[in-house]
């Protein structure tokens, strides 16, 4: 099966960028450069890649999408970009937790541990037990005391650097530095069903800021 994955959740991290892979092989990948504006640069660099393999869109049989959590803006493009194509190609539509992928490049017995989307005093966790596939786990928003606290045994982390430091005494972890990859999004979304592409949302971990001051600020006034 021919398919676009599309990896832009966390641009800051790097690795942003979209492949096209056909059963399980990857053809050709396209990085989107740390910086760019992705509703400039997604669409472009998914038709430059589909002209250098000689694809046309309409042959791709499957989109999967990286769903975050992650930047909210950036998450927002990547979805509505996967939906679209989708939409025209009638190609199935794959939705793929960012810890999914990244749980792919680790080969780990016991428990690991995805940490994204830290603000403030917690984070998004995904944790995967003991021989658990990338499409298992569960996930939570987790306070650092929380997360420090699971990570026992020779657990794994997988998380950012600025993140590892808000947990202060390492223990018996394992840090692992969190890569992403458009591959690693095409591998999981084989083992996942396909939704409908209107179904297709960011996981945001959180509640965006704005719409937060903006309940309050409704709420406030409807209180009056």
């Amino acid at each position: 099966m021919l398919t676009l994955a599309i990896e832009t959740s966390n641009p800051t991290a790097g690795g942003a960028g979209i492949a096209l892979v056909r059963d399980g092989s990857v053809l050709e990948l396209e990085a989107l450069r740390h910086g760019q504006r992705h509703d400039d640069a997604l669409m472009p660099a998914i038709d430059s890649l589909c002209r250098r393999v000689a694809i046309s869109p309409d042959r791709l049989e499957r989109v999967a999408v990286s769903i975050g959590p992650g930047g909210y803006t950036a998450l927002r493009i990547a979805c509505a970009t996967a939906k679209m194509i989708c939409e025209v190609t009638a190609a199935q539509c794959v939705a793929v937790p960012t810890a999914a992928a990244l749980r792919t490049h680790v080969d780990a017995p016991g428990d690991v541990f995805v940490a994204l989307a830290y603000k403030r005093e917690d984070c998004w966790v995904h944790h995967f037990g003991p021989g658990e596939a990338p499409t298992g786990g569960n996930a939570r928003l987790m306070t650092f005391g929380e997360l420090g606290a699971s990570l026992q045994g020779g657990a794994v982390l997988i998380a950012e650097a600025a993140l590892v430091e808000r947990l202060g005494s390492p223990g018996e972890r394992q840090v692992i530095a969190p890569r992403f990859d458009a591959g690693a999004v095409a591998r999981v979304a084989e083992l996942l069903a396909p939704i409908p592409p209107e179904q297709l949302v960011p996981l945001y971990g959180r509640e965006p800021e704005a719409i937060t001051k903006w309940r309050q600020l409704h709420g406030s006034r409807s209180s009056r």
